[in-house]
């Protein structure tokens, strides 16, 4: 994946936040895929892992889906997120992992959008010397997963660790991110952001309604 390394980290960017939650090495798998790619379990870092295995695996929860992709968080994370404070705060944080259901979308929906944010230069550049390999090692994108902080009463996120997967689940490389909160709204606005914005709202539902139980059971 080498062409795809080099034209996702040319994008403008800040500097990666410091190891925490989210972050993974290279080589390690973090999606266990069924026969048809659907994600069957996912490694999450929230709780701990089984008996005599070194990841903490899920059954990841679709929160956004269309025919050509989905996102998914997972019940560790809603659960974790209640029990360390979302009630008082009304923040939380979860995994989120995208499947990317055929090579149409990183090979041609993530491309436009790359190519999108390039300046003239890089983007002639990219066209003459890459764009046949990209072709190629798109096809390898299966995956991708991210840390995503949620704000829910300042109505802000924020994305770190973006992790592209190939389509084993297996992780290739790690995304450079932007850095920093941004709101709601502006993602709502941004027509290519529609699908993060929907899965927000509805892990945002999901983490409401572990809390109304965990209220009702604990408290």
């Amino acid at each position: 994946m080498r062409v795809l390394l080099a034209l996702l980290l040319a994008l403008p960017c800040a500097a990666q936040s410091l190891p925490g939650p989210g972050q993974s090495l290279p080589g390690m798998q973090l999606i266990q895929p069924d026969g048809n790619g659907y994600p069957a379990l996912v490694a999450t870092p929230c709780g701990e892992p089984e008996p005599g295995e070194i990841q903490s695996w899920a059954t990841p929860t679709m929160v956004w889906e269309d025919s050509m992709a989905a996102l998914f968080v997972d019940q560790k994370c809603i659960v974790s997120a209640v029990q360390t404070g979302y009630g008082a705060t009304g923040k939380y944080a979860v995994e989120m992992y995208s499947w990317y259901k055929s090579s149409d979308y990183p090979c041609k929906v993530l491309l436009k959008d790359e190519l999108a944010a390039m300046t003239e230069e890089r983007r002639r550049e990219f066209q003459s010397k890459y764009a046949e390999e990209y072709q190629r090692e798109c096809k390898l994108m299966g995956y991708k997963v991210r840390w995503m902080s949620v704000d829910t009463r300042a109505k802000k996120f924020m994305v770190t660790h973006p992790t592209v997967l190939d389509i084993k689940g297996y992780h290739a490389f790690e995304e450079k991110t932007t850095g920093g909160w941004s709101t709601l709204a502006d993602l709502e606005k941004d027509p290519k952001s529609k699908p993060m914005a929907a899965a927000i709202r509805r892990t945002t539902a999901l983490v409401e309604k572990e809390s109304a139980y965990f209220n009702h059971k604990y408290r």
